[in-house]
């Protein structure tokens, strides 16, 4: 049941673009709620999830924050084969920047599917609906961040969002 819930609602927020609400939000005890939130799936797979940084408070909007680290957070679960290992690194970038990253040490993605992963309903995965990418792009890009991925020299996947203001 939640499993549907939450590809219904993915639907839901896809049709409706965002209006973020910026506050000061301190990055690290979301990705700590965020990874809490995700124990049953990360334990099921007897997956290591790192949180690494300083505490930051950024300007953001808070649940869409949270819904940016929930969907790469669970496509890392989702990626890693069990017994993996994934890092969420906060970092500050300059006086007034910061920056995550949520890094995996599964497959990563094919060279060919790079240019489409953000692309509404394109999934790698038997599980997805090719939506929680592209919900990730919209709400980076609402708040007027960046994203990118990059696949890891020891492999895996990185997905990167950076220019967040520092409040």
């Amino acid at each position: 049941v939640d499993r549907v819930t939450n590809r219904l609602n993915q639907f839901i927020d896809y049709s409706r673009p965002p209006e973020p609400r910026p506050v000061k939000t301190d990055i690290l005890s979301i990705s700590r709620d965020v990874s809490r939130t995700l124990d049953t799936d990360r334990e099921d797979k007897d997956l290591r999830v790192d949180i690494e940084g300083p505490a930051l408070e950024v300007l953001a909007d808070e649940s869409l924050l949270r819904q940016i680290l929930f969907n790469l957070l669970l496509n890392a679960i989702q990626a890693v084969e069990e017994g993996g290992r994934i890092t969420i690194a906060i970092e500050k970038n300059g006086k007034d920047e910061a920056a995550f990253e949520v890094r995996d040490d599964g497959p990563g993605i094919p060279a060919d599917a790079v240019e489409e992963i953000f692309r509404p309903y394109y999934t790698g995965s038997s599980q997805g609906t090719g939506l929680g990418l592209a919900i990730v792009r919209q709400l980076v890009l609402a708040h007027q961040w960046e994203i990118a991925y990059t696949s890891r020299p020891e492999g895996g996947a990185s997905f990167r969002v950076g220019g967040i203001k520092i409040a």
